[in-house]
């Protein structure tokens, strides 16, 4: 016998429930957000791979009444009242899904705030937006040394003299420049300093501050140029202590100019004679002392010669006469009893300065 259907006991074809949402796609939407906020935070963040286990491990039944909520599932109302089918008492909400939604939502907002907090504190530590620099560190000051001396350069006021007649009274100035090292502990220099290149010395000091690299002293020789030309002499200093160093010496270059020696008083036999600065000889010409006057004086077998008049003395015509006859092409030869023998590349002079008033050079021509 076939069961009809009828109204008491007709069954409704039941629906297919909705799938569950997929809930994996949120969990790494949740995922990417979290690991956006800093790396730092990143290692502290739940695996997606393990929250999305958990969450499958719920049983589909409960998410599938926690989606439908309170409304019953099951309700006749055509039938009786004796015949209905029971409707489904309502059924607590499963909480354990939302509570770890909401532990995650929780987490989430818990993380941006403290990596938002970290990036303002960040921010407030260094205004240019870059990382903060440590401070600098000091090099330390180098420990100061004992006071030495390292080098003494002298340096003399005038530079020359030449063009200044001798006579005149002048002042030179010896300056002496004094070097130590730039990280001293200060003290005072002891030296001795000389203007007559050594024969004679005054002792002096120098004191140093600590720190100090360079002192200068200075001294000085006044009186007139002499003719002999032995002033000004080299100057510098020596010094004794801390240490020893002597220095260079130095002097003005030059030397003064002898005044014009007063006219000589010549003999009658000079008279209408013109001063001269030089001799023509046979061989070559001859320099002369200022004011020299000249009159030939020639003797027999070849001599030829000329006897002269000169102011000054006998040593200064000397002089005179052995510092130019070089520049004129002449070779000393020798000196015998006065008599000074002298060449060049045609022939030989003499000349013997006995009396600066009559003098003599001569020189021997061959005979025709």
């Amino acid at each position: 016998m076939i069961d009809e259907p009828n109204a008491r006991n007709q069954h409704h074809q039941q629906e297919e429930p909705e799938a569950a949402p997929a809930l994996l796609p949120e969990i790494d939407a949740l995922a990417a957000r979290l690991t956006a906020d800093g790396a730092v935070w990143q290692s502290r963040l739940p695996d997606p791979a393990r929250v999305a286990e958990r969450i499958r491990a719920i049983p589909h039944d409960s998410l599938l009444a926690a989606s439908e909520g309170d409304i019953p599932m099951f309700e006749d109302t055509d039938s009786a009242s004796e015949h209905r089918r029971p409707v489904l008492p309502p059924r607590s909400r499963p909480p354990s899904l939302l509570r770890r939604l909401g532990n995650l939502a929780a987490v989430a907002v818990v993380l941006a705030l403290v990596g938002t907090m970290a990036l303002i504190f960040n921010a407030v530590r260094s205004p240019n937006g870059g990382s903060i620099s440590p401070p600098p560190t000091s090099t330390p000051a180098s420990a100061p040394v004992a006071l030495q001396v390292t080098s003494v350069t002298m340096a003399v006021t005038p530079a020359s003299i030449a063009g200044i007649a001798c006579g005149t009274t002048m002042t030179v100035t010896y300056t002496a420049t004094f070097q130590v090292p730039p990280n001293s502990s200060g003290g005072t220099v002891q030296f001795s300093y000389t203007v007559n290149n050594g024969r004679g010395q005054s002792p002096a000091s120098l004191p140093f501050s600590p720190g100090e690299t360079t002192k200068t002293y200075s001294f000085t020789w006044s009186g007139a140029l002499p003719a002999d030309h032995t002033y000004p002499a080299p100057g510098g200093v020596q010094v004794t202590s801390p240490n020893q160093l002597t220095s260079l010496l130095v002097g003005p270059t030059g030397q003064c100019t002898p005044p014009p020696p007063a006219a000589p008083v010549c003999g009658s036999n000079f008279s209408g004679s013109p001063y001269q600065a030089t001799l023509t000889t046979a061989y070559g010409t001859v320099p002369l002392p200022p004011q020299s006057r000249t009159v030939q004086d020639d003797a027999a077998g070849g001599v030829r010669g000329y006897n002269i008049c000169s102011a000054g003395t006998a040593a200064s015509v000397t002089t005179f006469m052995e510092q130019n006859l070089p520049a004129y092409g002449w070779t000393f030869v020798s000196n015998s009893g006065g008599i000074e023998t002298w060449m060049n590349s045609k022939g030989t002079i003499n000349w013997h300065v006995p009396d600066p008033l009559n003098w003599n050079m001569n020189w021997r021509v061959p005979l025709s």
